[in-house]
């Protein structure tokens, strides 16, 4: 994990260029990891979308940077002039479900809701 973020950082970071090849050996050196280590993180950054594998007739492997690399989930896309600064996001407050019920959003609620339950 360690390793995969690291290379995913230097390929947004612009170190390592689009449609680079990925040495294995190289990249074990220079994060200080196993080559194993490295091609298990190469695997998910093909499955992110980061990394491309080209199968050679040999049975080998050559990985390469990924030339579009996709935007991570969960992120907006980037503010057009017109826009101005977008709002941060609205964080929604999970509901909670108790006994198969929801839970309620005001003490009143709870206390309609126990009174309910107790036969009052």
């Amino acid at each position: 994990m360690r390793v995969a973020t690291a290379i995913k950082l230097d390929i947004q970071s612009g170190t390592l260029k689009p449609g680079e090849r990925l040495v294995v050996a190289r990249l074990a050196t220079k994060y200080s990891a196993d080559p194993k280590t490295v091609g298990a993180a190469l695997l998910m950054l093909q499955r992110n979308g980061a990394a491309q594998p080209v199968s050679l007739p040999t049975g080998r492997i050559h990985w390469f940077v990924a030339i579009h690399i996709p935007a991570p989930r969960g992120s907006l896309p980037p503010a057009t002039p017109e826009q101005g600064r977008r709002p941060p996001p609205v964080p929604v407050r999970p509901r909670v479900v108790t006994a198969g019920r929801p839970c309620p959003d005001t003490p009143d609620q709870g206390r309609e809701q126990m009174n309910h339950v107790r036969g009052r």
